[in-house]
């Protein structure tokens, strides 16, 4: 293997490297964003359903409160929560994501002409995404 073929697996290792780097750490801070509303969402409808009872019972009552209290002191339904938020926030970046990856997969599992012009591609990709980023003057 000569330096070209050995520059153009390295450079899309480092793709998706890169990409499973930002992709973990973007569903990490969204799964949190997730749980957090899912729960404050589950608490407020859970309290406004201690409010009104469709037919008045002292036992209804202390059974909804319960059943508020409950939710407020467990965490089992957070960490489901987080979970599902971490996978489909994971699935939306890696959507986002398709031509990167798809042109560092190429770069690093193919070999000869497609590998390099892979990778060529990749970090022309990643020039113009780096310098689109210093566009955004107001």
């Amino acid at each position: 293997m000569n330096i070209s073929g050995i520059l153009a697996k390295g450079a899309g290792a480092a793709g998706i490297g890169l990409l499973a780097y930002d992709a973990h750490h973007e569903a990490k801070e969204h799964s949190q964003m997730y749980s957090t509303r899912k729960k404050t969402d589950n608490i407020e409808s859970l309290y406004y359903d201690t409010l009104s009872l469709s037919t008045p019972s002292r036992v209804k009552d202390k059974a909804k409160k319960a059943v508020l209290d409950l939710e407020m002191d467990t965490n089992i339904d957070t960490v489901f929560y987080r979970i599902g938020g971490y996978v489909k926030s994971l699935g939306e970046s890696v959507v986002s994501k398709a031509i990167p990856l798809g042109l560092s997969a190429l770069a690093l599992l193919t070999k000869g002409v497609v590998s390099k012009a892979s990778a060529l591609g990749l970090a022309a990709y990643a020039a113009v995404d780096f310098m689109g980023e210093f566009g955004h003057k107001k």
